[in-house]
């Protein structure tokens, strides 16, 4: 859902915080008026009155809680509830994990994949834990690929947008746009790794470089920098 599709994003908890990652992440910038946000005791009555689209929990560490507390808050409104979870493929995730399949409190009837990767890894995880879970406990698996904009994303000639960036027209070029995390997102070091012998081992080549486009300064990206640096791999970092 397209934040531009929604007449007011609500968001409750501790103000201050979400004011102060609101402005840093542009979301204040670009919903205006439509970004409300309120303290955590708004809740019961703000969704006992409705009309509402859905509810999202942030369900990066327990599954159970937050579904759990929205029932709670609101009795007998039936407001679609839907959950995230980052990360689930780590083995410090498995955990939670069960605890959801068990629960008698469950976020949802299905677990949404964004990609044929990650609903393999998921299968697999689900496999792993099955023996002894009742086959109820077991949700489906759907795969809703995130959308994008055809018109603004689109192919167009390389070498006419590599010269309008500012980038190398004679060299392979390795991109990633995203937010950069080793648990969640990318870690990059292995990467560095397994390029550092196109440079090493084949100089009169054109190296490749290796481009990361991140939102923002980081300690991570710092130790990208010098592993970098150390392996001879030619690492190009843009922040914005």
């Amino acid at each position: 859902l397209d934040h531009g599709d929604v007449d007011q994003l609500v968001v409750f908890g501790d103000v201050e915080t979400h004011q102060a990652v609101a402005e840093n992440t542009g979301l204040s910038r670009y919903l205006g008026d439509r970004l409300v946000l309120q303290p955590r005791a708004a809740a019961p009555e703000a969704l006992s009155s409705g009309p509402w689209l859905a509810i999202h929990t942030a369900l990066h560490k327990g599954l159970i809680g937050p579904a759990a507390e929205v029932r709670r808050l609101a009795p007998g409104a039936r407001i679609p509830l839907t959950a995230t979870l980052h990360g689930v493929a780590y083995p410090s995730r498995v955990a939670s994990l069960l605890a959801m399949l068990v629960g008698d409190t469950r976020p949802g009837d299905a677990l949404v994949c964004p990609s044929p990767t990650v609903e393999r890894s998921m299968a697999a995880i689900l496999d792993g834990l099955s023996a002894g879970l009742p086959t109820a406990s077991r949700p489906g698996l759907a795969r809703v690929p995130h959308g994008c904009d055809l018109e603004r994303f689109r192919p167009r000639d390389q070498a006419a947008a590599r010269e309008a960036l500012g980038l190398p027209t004679d060299r392979p070029i390795l991109v990633y746009v995203g937010r950069l995390h080793p648990l969640n997102k990318l870690d990059v070091r292995p990467v560095l790794q397994a390029l550092a012998p196109l440079w090493r081992d084949a100089p009169s080549d054109p190296a490749p470089l290796l481009l990361l486009v991140a939102p923002a300064e980081s300690s991570y990206a710092n130790k990208l920098r010098i592993d970098a640096r150390n392996l001879g791999v030619d690492l190009s970092l843009v922040f914005d």
